[in-house]
């Protein structure tokens, strides 16, 4: 990788860690890709684990009104293959490959080369950043390295987002409590020693009738 793209990987990873929200570090990532890789289109899916789908969440190049709403499969068109063989997919004239979907939604038709590289975080797939270009041609290998090392640093940002809740673009808002579990990872086997907490779910004042207390002094001592 040349120091000029050390110094461009450099500048977008300080700017996705600067983003406030993950919407904001996913267009920080298509604009700035797009711009430095002079290619027609960058777009990111993610993984919409509930309803096993590949959501498009940002994009420069296609159609903006098809970002949030157009979604494929797992195993469903080029981003599916990607995700499927959790491995780099660089075509040079995409619509010729079998595995090409059409979504007109998109507009994408027009784009010949394609570059799809899987977003991992502990091999597992949270995504897949695609790059295309109108002239058909083969990737290099530089660009492929520069946009694996990029997925790196996006992968803890979208993790980061699944652990506090705020990737679930994907799901209706609801009124119930909302319950997350967090796994660990063991530093050192062995045993460990500690104290044990019970956990209770949250109570809910709201639902707790006002009365009138008979007997003041009783409730004082329950209390």
């Amino acid at each position: 990788m040349s120091n000029m793209q050390l110094d461009t990987l450099r500048r977008i990873v300080q700017e996705i860690n600067a983003s406030v929200s993950l919407h904001e570090s996913l267009d920080i990532m298509v604009n700035q890709v797009a711009e430095a890789m002079k290619v027609d289109v960058c777009s990111i899916y993610l993984l919409d684990e509930r309803n096993q789908r590949y959501v498009l969440m940002a994009s420069k190049g296609l159609n903006p009104e098809s970002v949030g709403h157009v979604s494929l499969q797992l195993g469903e068109g080029l981003v599916g293959l990607v995700g499927q063989r959790e491995e780099i997919v660089n075509l040079d004239n995409a619509p010729k490959h079998e595995r090409f979907l059409y979504l007109p939604e998109t507009g994408e038709e027009i784009y010949n080369s394609f570059l799809g590289v899987p977003v991992m975080y502990r091999r597992k797939v949270m995504g897949v950043l695609v790059v295309q270009n109108r002239l058909p041609q083969d990737f290099s290998e530089a660009a492929e390295s520069f946009l694996v090392t990029l997925c790196a640093q996006l992968s803890g940002v979208i993790a980061h987002a699944h652990a506090v809740g705020n990737i679930d673009v994907f799901r209706k808002p609801s009124n119930g409590p909302a319950y997350k579990t967090f796994q660990g990872v063991s530093g050192a086997g062995g045993v460990a020693l500690g104290r044990a907490i019970i956990l209770y779910p949250p109570a809910d004042l709201g639902s707790v009738p006002d009365r009138e207390a008979e007997d003041i002094s009783d409730e004082l001592r329950i209390l």
